[in-house]
């Protein structure tokens, strides 16, 4: 996990100077979600101290299946267009 993160913060490092150096970075919207990822980073890991595997292991089946059918639902997804929906 460690490994995982700092590549993660090297990758995301190197995404911003690239978009920075071209300038196209909206910094008022950037900022703003930073701070929202901040507090949602603190009120999840609060919650997972506090309540545990009670709240974690249904809260990432809801999300894995909310994703699932976001995926299957876009018209561009290429299950879809194999199956012809």
């Amino acid at each position: 996990t460690a490994h995982t993160k700092l590549l993660n913060f090297a990758s995301n490092i190197g995404g911003f100077v690239i978009f920075a150096a071209v300038g196209v970075i909206d910094w008022k919207i950037g900022l703003m979600m930073g701070v929202a990822q901040f507090l949602g980073a603190r009120l999840g890991a609060s919650l997972a101290i506090r309540i545990g595997a009670k709240l974690i292991k249904p809260l990432l089946v809801v999300v894995c299946l909310a994703l699932a059918v976001k995926l299957l639902a876009d018209p561009a997804d290429p299950l879809r267009q194999l199956i012809g929906v």
